[in-house]
């Protein structure tokens, strides 16, 4: 596969910075378009569950045979979801929906037939709320997850500036404090009559700093940390390592950043920003990097087990990726009319 690139000039903290290689387009892409693809999920046999995040559906898709097939329906019902938002990887080919909308996950066969909620009655009344909803999971089948930036009887005026990051272990029921994580601040506006809190609008501000974090089947988990920019790991066993202070050039945000929100924007964008880390099949962590507001590509930093950035890569313009395969990287291309169509390539050598 031609990979071309592209010599960077930026001197970052005295450290010349890696050349920048752009990925070529899909090799193949699937002919029916998405609205906004949030998740996918390859299957060992080569096809893929996509997750329309804005359609509220989810598809099993052979790109090969340029075929669709639906999984599950909308609904509140066995094998059905409100508003499903990330498709989670468990052992073999079977497959976890998560649906925040109903505030429950279900399971999805390797055949593709979606059915049984993940937890069962007795487990939702004794784990922790936020398994319902869990964000990633291991090989064993642990549930990893954020605590709530809310405490009963706290002070709605105000969030704490980090979360807890949890692992629940189904098989015990043993919940583990793994990390605290900084979490994005949101505009608060509370409105009072007299002593009486009448109406809360939290509203999410783009481009506040926050942390994010990834989890590999061996039950490791990556710490994307956003001040200073740096990956830290939590092995299986619970040692922590820093990964060393990585340098890069704030950018400016600009008007043309704003998009919908109303509320003041800080100065400049944080190094990342979104859930943004994929896993690679390799080992290796990529992080999708923050841009200028004129810039349509997408570039990531690949690091190594070390917490090194190895390689600096981005995409064709207005192409995102979607995720990983056992050798294959899903890219997401959206065209003129903000349609998305869903690509695969092959993992570059780096």
């Amino acid at each position: 596969m031609r990979v071309s690139l592209i010599v960077a000039v930026a001197v970052l903290g005295g450290v010349q910075s890696l050349p920048e290689r752009t990925l070529p387009a899909a090799t193949l892409e699937f002919r029916e378009a998405f609205t906004g693809i949030g998740s996918v999920r390859e299957l060992s046999d080569g096809r893929v569950l996509v997750l329309d995040r804005e359609d509220k559906m989810v598809n099993l898709v052979d790109l090969a045979r340029s075929s669709s097939t639906p999984v599950g329906r909308q609904g509140g019902g066995p094998g059905e979801y409100k508003s499903p938002s990330r498709l989670i990887p468990l052992r073999g080919d079977t497959t976890v929906l998560v649906d925040p909308g109903l505030q429950r996950s279900i399971v999805i066969s390797p055949s593709g037939v979606a059915g049984d909620v993940l937890l069962n009655a007795g487990e939702m009344v004794s784990a922790p709320g936020g398994a319902r909803v869990p964000q990633a999971a291991d090989a064993l089948g642990r549930l990893y997850f954020t605590a709530s930036g809310f405490a009963p009887g706290a002070d709605l005026s105000t969030l704490p500036d980090s979360v807890l990051l949890l692992r629940l272990d189904r098989r015990t029921g043993r919940v583990d404090t793994l990390a605290r994580l900084k979490q994005a601040r949101p505009n608060i506006l509370i409105d009072r009559e007299g002593s009486r809190i009448k109406s809360v609008n939290i509203r999410k501000v783009p481009f506040m700093p926050h942390d994010d974090w990834a989890v590999f089947p061996d039950g490791r988990v990556i710490l994307v940390r956003t001040d200073p920019f740096r990956i830290d790991q939590r092995a299986a066993g619970g040692a922590l390592t820093r990964g060393p202070r990585i340098a890069y050039l704030p950018i400016p945000v600009v008007e043309a950043d704003r998009g919908a929100a109303i509320d003041p924007l800080p100065k400049f964008k944080p190094p990342f920003d979104g859930p943004s880390t994929f896993l690679a099949p390799d080992g290796r962590v990529w992080v999708r990097r923050t841009t200028a507001a004129a810039d349509s590509t997408a570039r990531y930093d690949v690091f190594d087990a070390s917490g090194r950035v190895s390689s600096r890569v981005s995409l064709p313009p207005r192409t995102r990726i979607a995720g990983f395969g056992k050798a294959s990287i899903y890219v997401v291309r959206r065209d003129e009319d903000d349609l998305e169509y869903l690509g695969r390539l092959g993992l570059p050598p780096l």
